[in-house]
């Protein structure tokens, strides 16, 4: 890999201690890259449940409006 000046190389830290990734055996490696994917999934998951989250609260609103609707469509109950 090459380092162009300027840019850092690419690196872990865990417990205050700073670790080049290229510095780390293969097994090392393949953790931090299980890392980063752990880590990408999460960040999806979290988008996905904000999409969710609004699309409940929307049906809810539309729930809310149609009783309402239905609620002023009904006849009189005078009993």
């Amino acid at each position: 890999m090459t380092n162009t000046p300027g840019q850092e190389l690419p690196s872990v830290t865990i417990d205050g201690h700073t670790y080049l990734i290229d510095s780390l055996s293969d097994k090392g490696k393949q953790l931090v890259s299980a890392m980063a994917a752990a880590q990408q999934e999460l960040n999806r998951l979290q988008v996905q449940a904000g999409i969710t989250q609004t699309a409940l609260q929307a049906y809810g609103a539309a729930l809310k409006e149609e009783v309402g609707q239905a609620a002023g469509n009904a006849e009189p109950n005078f009993s």
